[in-house]
């Protein structure tokens, strides 16, 4: 009997052993693809995550830097590992279709597929929250101490907190941000380019699942966590600059100054599922203004400080507080959340309709297409808000954007509270082409202006002709344009990058027939594996002037509502009867610091015109733009300038800035004492 049961006792330990044994090696499913840097942890193995490498119950599977991993789990679900990131395992049944994960940290996008049984889930565990999904698509990014944020790219996510106590649902198009110990938030509508993102890191290798994991140095810093209080969200942010200015003068040393400008915005505002509103206060205040920069023509206002104190009623400090924003959105038409309604005082800037999920083109667009006909003049002291509407429609990777607004005052009068007469009308049609290592950015777009103010017109006609019933006959121009932008990621010769923008105008000026035209071309270079991160560009701007002032056809192209200073850092120019071939020249040794310094060779497109500066209407009273007779020459100036941007922390950041112009022709004509000049400032950045 001893030895029977003894035989017995034995078998029913070796079926337990190999019961235990199949369940700690239960599949999962297997990995289907992956890059260097990624392993599987089990039991106490290590394996490389090599592609059709069998992923089982508990294990654990991580990535370094550089690393990325695709699961496909026996449901068909699909996870993908991005960089630096650690996921458990914990269990996945194909057959009662209940899958359990915990990521630990970094990111992973889920493709869930349908769940149809009664007991059914996929769960996805984070340090901050517990996900629950019956089939959908969505992102998950952890890599942030203390907050992990989700973008749902299809269907919805439910979203836990860890204790399941309290949930948020997540829609198509929507993100959340779960952060530890506070409440959840209601789902926000996500940047198309979020999601966009996100769709690129399902096979690795694909260059945009980098722009997906690691944003690059150059990309905008992540926004500090908004404030919350009693289910609103309040903002803020402020600027405080000293200028310093040695300007083209007379010789008398009155263009010699400096000056000190602050602005802080304070915003409060709600988001609900299909509705948003915000109400934003800006105070901007200008201390010591130079009283003697102001000179008789053809020498005029002598840098901004001249600007500033002719816009403010000949006053050395102004000050100001008046509603910059304040709007409301309705979102979600045609079920998806990034087509949207906006009603009231906003900004807007062309050719920012969309963000490229590509971090290359992001940039280029940022840095070198917006701005340049409709800006919020944001380098000023007061900048320019919008009273209108705007729509926006999104389908599939193409973008109709149409606004119709009237600019407010402010830009460098400190009161930016009322409208001007003047009114315009935008639309436009943006699409992203191409994908991975060759991808683009094409923007079609019209715009409508008109100005009814009765006031005299800068442009190069003499002053009778400008100042009779031409002074009470409005403008009214219409521009078509275009911009293409491409990149192309040549593996190990770096990335290169093309921009080419364009635009015709007809209309009326005046009493004048309007035809003008400008084009801009750019090229970049990015090195691969070369220390700081140096990017080289190379472009040429051209803006058509008007070659006869006695005729009656306007030819001097019209820059419209920019923001100038993004193309003219030492602003004494803008894109009007100009030609600028330049060269930019970045370096990002740190995510937090971009250093760039530029050279510009500038003349004039036509001789007979007037060399212009200033960016449009922003009082009443003024027109908007300066305009100096040229004395038939067209060399104005070369430039060189450099700057450096330190992001200190999410809240802190510095800015400095010199320019330097040697005056050519034009400037000797008008300054023959002092054709050269100097500008500099410094200021420091807080946003919450």
């Amino acid at each position: 009997m001893s030895s029977r049961t003894s035989l017995q006792k034995l078998r029913v330990l070796l079926v337990i052993g190999a019961a235990l044994s199949a369940q700690a090696q239960q599949r999962a499913g297997e990995v289907a693809a992956s890059t260097t840097h990624a392993g599987i942890e089990r039991s106490k193995s290590k394996l490389d995550a090599a592609t059709g490498t069998q992923v089982d119950w508990n294990d654990v599977l991580s990535t370094d830097k550089g690393g990325r991993a695709r699961i496909v789990l026996d449901d068909q679900s699909i996870l993908t590992l991005g960089s630096s990131s650690r996921l458990d395992v914990i269990k996945h049944d194909s057959v009662s279709q209940q899958t359990e994960l915990e990521l630990k940290f970094g990111r992973i996008r889920c493709q869930v597929s349908k769940i149809t049984g009664a007991q059914g889930h996929f769960q996805l565990r984070t340090p901050q929250a517990v996900t629950g999904v019956i089939g959908t698509d969505f992102g998950a990014d952890a890599s942030v101490p203390g907050e992990t944020r989700f973008v749902c790219i299809a269907g919805t996510v439910r979203i836990y907190t860890p204790d399941m106590s309290s949930y948020v649902d997540c829609g198509p198009g929507s993100a959340v941000t779960v952060r530890d110990k506070q409440k959840l938030s209601p789902a926000t509508v996500a940047e198309p380019q979020q999601v966009e993102r996100w769709r690129h890191i399902t096979e690795p290798g694909d260059p945009a699942f980098a722009d997906t994991l690691n944003p690059p140095p150059q990309t905008a810093p992540a926004a500090p966590k908004p404030v919350e209080w009693h289910g609103l969200t309040i903002t803020g942010n402020g600027r405080l600059r000293t200028e310093d200015w040695n300007n083209f003068d007379d010789g008398s040393g009155k263009g010699q100054y400096g000056f000190v400008e602050s602005i802080f915005r304070l915003g409060i505002g709600q988001t609900k599922k299909r509705f948003q509103w915000q109400i934003e206060l800006a105070q901007p205040t200008l201390l010591g203004l130079p009283k003697t920069a102001v000179l008789s023509a053809p020498q005029g206002q002598l840098g901004l400080g001249g600007t500033y104190f002719a816009a403010n009623d000949s006053s050395r400090s102004a000050a100001s507080v008046f509603p910059s924003k304040a709007f409301v959105r309705w979102t979600g038409f045609g079920g998806k959340p990034a087509n949207q309604l906006t009603i009231g005082r906003f900004e807007f800037i062309d050719g920012t309709e969309t963000k490229p999920a590509n971090a290359t083109l992001a940039f280029v667009k940022q840095e070198r297409i917006a701005h340049r006909l409709i800006g919020n003049f944001a380098f000023s002291d007061v900048g320019r808000s919008e009273d209108g509407a705007s729509f926006a429609w999104n389908r599939g990777r193409a973008n109709l954007t149409l606004v119709a607004a009237r600019p407010t005052r402010g830009v460098f009068q400190v009161d930016g509270l009322g409208e001007l007469d003047v009114a315009w009308e935008y639309g436009a049609l943006t699409v992203a082409t191409g994908k991975g290592k060759s991808s683009g950015d094409l923007r079609i777009f019209g715009l409508g202006y008109q100005d009814a103010r009765a006031i005299a017109k800068t442009d190069n006609r003499a002053a009778a002709a400008k100042n009779g019933a031409d002074r009470f006959t409005g403008i009214d121009i219409g521009t078509i344009g275009m911009h293409y932008l491409h990149q192309l990621d040549a593996g190990s010769r770096g990335t290169f990058d093309l921009l080419l923008w364009g635009a015709g105008q007809l209309g009326q000026w005046g009493l004048q027939q309007h035809r003008a035209g400008a084009l801009a071309l750019e090229a970049g270079w990015q090195p691969r594996g070369v220390a700081w991160k140096p990017w080289i560009r190379a472009g040429y701007n051209y803006a058509s002037g008007d070659g006869n002032p006695a005729d009656a056809r306007h030819n001097t192209f019209f820059q419209v509502l920019p923001t100038p200073r993004i193309y003219a850092r030492f602003p004494f120019f803008n894109l009007e009867n100009t030609n600028d071939a330049a060269t930019m020249f970045y370096l990002r040794p740190t995510a937090k610091l971009t250093v760039r310094t530029d050279m510009h060779s500038l003349w004039l497109s036509s001789r007979r015109d007037l060399w212009y500066g200033g960016g449009g209407a922003f009082q009443p009273r003024s027109f908007g733009y300066q305009g100096r007779a040229s004395g038939g020459l067209r060399g104005l100036a070369n430039l060189w300038d450099a700057s450096a941007d330190y992001r200190v922390s999410p809240h802190w950041g510095v800015g400095l800035y010199y320019g330097h112009a040697w005056g050519k022709g034009v400037m000797h004509a008008i300054y023959p004492k002092h054709p050269n000049g100097d500008f500099g400032y410094v200021e420091l950045l807080y946003r919450f």
